[in-house]
């Protein structure tokens, strides 16, 4: 047995420093998460691997924290379902190849919805394949099985993030894809801490064939629900705030063009502007990359002559931001390359 690393233990209100991985771990533990099964992958695996330490650091934890090393995505999340559906909260980290692994169960598994516990699943990706064989974006999972997208940037966006994916997925029975990437996962940074709250130590299974068994007549019922469940949620996201506007700070002066980002992008896109002298250019940061609210984008969108959407990978958001294309003028912007900040400069200089 080894030292317990006080950063888990630490009260509320006290700085730490924290990789982003270790933050959602953190997170976890002030929500009351009571299991987590996992596949290992980057750049996920020390998520499991901080819970396997505090676990044989502190046997006391095993009164109501459980990990457990899946033989793969597929089982680690249906195990974590299994939890939820007992009435926990259950998370399932993965790396987003494991994604393809899970989507067969996840796409059922969407529709069942977790209650009465919660699902979050943390899917790692990894633009610029820095440790996988390719770079997928595995976001179009989370538009094809309805699932709403959460993406931090700092460590304390992942613990206080992931906290709000826990209260979404237990209020309103869905799964909620949190999505990190190598560098917000493995980034450093100062997270102040929040209050500790134990999970419970033992659920309970109640048979509800309606909701569980997705066979006809039950699982058109469960497609239908799903789709109101994910409106519910779009109506509600401004309420969230973890969408934000960084307002262009030169002062007295507006600028009819602006940027709507997420994710690491943002930070780029800060840093790229600051080396052009452009900082009357406003961004919008989106933490909630689907579903959008349109009143949201809008209002961004609308004193501006120009919007320049900036992501890393394949268009995610091209189809579901084209609807607003006849209000304004788009221009998409989207790195296929392995850094995106050394091409920033250029684009935002056009």
């Amino acid at each position: 047995m080894g030292r317990k690393d006080e950063r888990f233990y630490a009260k509320k209100g006290t700085k730490v420093m924290m990789i982003g991985n270790e933050a959602i771990v953190r997170g976890c533990l002030e929500c009351g998460v009571s299991y987590i099964a996992q596949y290992p992958g980057t750049p996920t695996s020390d998520i499991g691997e901080t819970f396997q330490s505090l676990l044989e650091n502190d046997p006391m934890l095993k009164d109501w924290l459980v990990h457990h090393w899946s033989i793969n995505e597929a089982v680690c999340i249906s195990e974590a379902v299994g939890a939820a559906w007992t009435g926990v909260r259950a998370l399932a980290p993965m790396k987003h190849v494991g994604v393809n692994v899970a989507s067969d169960a996840l796409s059922v598994i969407a529709l069942n919805g977790p209650n009465p516990g919660a699902l979050v699943l943390v899917v790692g990706s990894d633009p610029g394949s820095l440790g996988s064989h390719q770079e997928q974006n595995e976001r179009f999972y989370g538009w094809m099985f309805h699932l709403p997208i959460i993406e931090p940037q700092t460590p304390q966006e992942c613990k206080d993030w992931i906290k709000i994916a826990f209260q979404l997925s237990e209020e309103y029975d869905i799964p909620i894809y949190f999505r990190t990437s190598t560098r917000s996962a493995h980034s450093r940074g100062i997270v102040e801490l929040g209050e500790l709250s134990y999970g419970k130590p033992k659920g309970s299974f109640s048979r509800n064939v309606e909701k569980l068994c997705s066979l006809p007549p039950y699982a058109i019922n469960n497609h239908i629900r799903i789709y109101e469940r994910i409106e519910k949620i779009r109506s509600i996201v401004p309420k969230l705030k973890i969408n934000s506007v960084l307002a262009g700070n030169k002062r007295g002066v507006f600028s009819d063009v602006g940027i709507i980002t997420s994710g690491m992008p943002f930070g780029y896109s800060v840093e790229a502007l600051h080396q052009l002298d452009c900082d009357e250019i406003a961004i919008l940061k989106l933490g909630m990359v689907y579903p959008l609210n349109e009143a949201e984008i809008l209002q961004f969108v609308k004193p501006r002559k120009k919007i320049i959407v900036i992501k890393n990978l394949n268009p995610f958001w091209k189809a579901i931001l084209l609807k607003f294309y006849s209000k304004t003028k788009f221009q998409m912007f989207l790195s296929m390359v392995k850094i995106i900040s050394p091409v920033m400069e250029n684009i935002l200089r056009d």
